[in-house]
């Protein structure tokens, strides 16, 4: 039933994926080295988005953590179904193959933890957030058992609480340990070490 049903709207997924690899709107892309990029201007498009009037709390225009972690899996589970509907899937295995190689090359740090969004000209954002829980929780893992138990331990030590993930590690500048107040006192602690509950899901899995 699960493949009559995935054949049917395979061609739906080769849309979206094949959107993405040649570009879409907010320069939503696929970059030479393989990784998802998005973002211009002023838009956030990942789910750290607070923004008060022009001020940007968490820019994160580049390649993000868990936005290159989901795009791999897609690619991989696309392949999947491909085998498993009879169409050809070896181009977008390629490409996953190719985001991965690259994934490893940009993300991994020698910190013991996964850097949060990088570009692929040399920026580097090494902030301690939850999102590197992605490359190891998802089905298809990007690091070897040794690096997820290294990314695991960081999470424990510096973002683990009993209710969940903080956004963002303690000890940085930027870290809000209180939401409440007005706007922006609000919306500058939303994702700058406001605990998230949903992230609990993605922590619990590769324990």
């Amino acid at each position: 039933m699960i493949w009559n049903l995935s054949k049917r709207f395979f061609p739906n997924l080769t849309e979206i994926l094949e959107a993405h690899i040649n570009g879409t709107r907010y320069n939503i892309h696929v970059t030479p080295e393989g990784l998802l990029f998005g973002g211009e201007g002023l838009v956030q498009l990942t789910w750290m988005d607070a923004k008060v009037g022009d001020y940007v709390v968490t820019p994160r225009q580049g390649c993000p953590v868990e936005i290159n972690a989901l795009w791999y899996n897609a690619l991989k589970v696309y392949a999947v179904f491909a085998e498993k509907v009879g169409y050809s899937g070896k181009t977008f295995a390629n490409l996953a193959e190719k985001a991965k190689i690259a994934f490893r090359k940009y993300f991994i740090n020698d910190k013991g933890y996964l850097n949060d969004v990088i570009m692929p000209d040399g920026y580097v954002d090494d902030s301690i957030r939850p999102n590197q829980i992605y490359a190891i929780s998802l089905p298809f893992n990007l690091l070897t058992n040794k690096e997820a138990k290294s990314v695991l331990n960081i999470i424990d030590q510096h973002l683990y609480t009993d209710l969940g993930l903080r956004s963002l590690n303690p000890e940085h500048s930027d870290f809000s340990p209180n939401y409440g107040g007005d706007q922006w006192q609000r919306d500058t602690a939303y994702h700058q070490g406001t605990v998230w509950a949903f992230l609990w899901s993605e922590y619990a899995l590769p324990i």
